[in-house]
């Protein structure tokens, strides 16, 4: 059976560096935390310190929101780094064969192919750039759109639309 379409594609560190920082800010829960936490951490200093002055109050969220994104840059950093140091297939070409249910991986530095079932996805997100396909919560297949013609990134994503149903979910960054 021949495919719908193939797509030949590269990631570079900068693109797994931006989407993992736009998966951990934007498209997670997290960013509810990022709001709450501060907020709740200001009200314990404030109590702790015996304290009700509202701008002590409003630095406090400020410097614990703070403290919290950087914190979450670095432990993104060091993850991204770690992968990097392990993973050979940096700057691998990637061919995506798209079937009807189906797509086949292959990477070409290594013999082989992965065969995946749309409905095996644990979710689809389309961003501006790129389509992020989660295997699970952790492990993703990013496919740059500057690697497509714009007739093969609609395909991509009716396919998508159609296979995934609620699982997919296309976003604005």
């Amino acid at each position: 059976m021949d495919s719908l379409f193939s797509v030949e594609t590269t990631i570079e560190k900068r693109d797994y560096r931006k989407c993992m920082y736009s998966y951990a800010f934007i498209l997670t829960k997290f960013k509810l935390y990022l709001i709450i936490a501060p907020i709740l951490a200001s009200v314990v200093i404030n109590y702790i310190l015996e304290t009700d002055s509202i701008k002590y109050f409003i630095f406090n969220v400020i410097v614990v929101f703070i403290l919290i994104v950087i914190a979450v840059s670095l432990k993104l950093e060091y993850q991204i780094n770690r992968l990097i140091k392990t993973d050979k297939f940096w700057n691998a070409t990637r061919k995506l064969d798209f079937y009807k249910d189906y797509l086949i991986k292959s990477i070409s530095v290594i013999e082989g192919y992965s065969k995946i079932k749309y409905e095996q996805y644990y979710k689809v997100i389309e961003m501006k750039e790129y389509f992020l396909c989660f295997y699970n919560i952790q492990l993703v297949l990013i496919i740059r759109k500057k690697d497509m013609e714009s007739e093969t990134c609609d395909k991509l994503r009716d396919i998508f639309k159609e296979e995934m149903g609620k699982k997919y979910r296309k976003i604005n960054i």
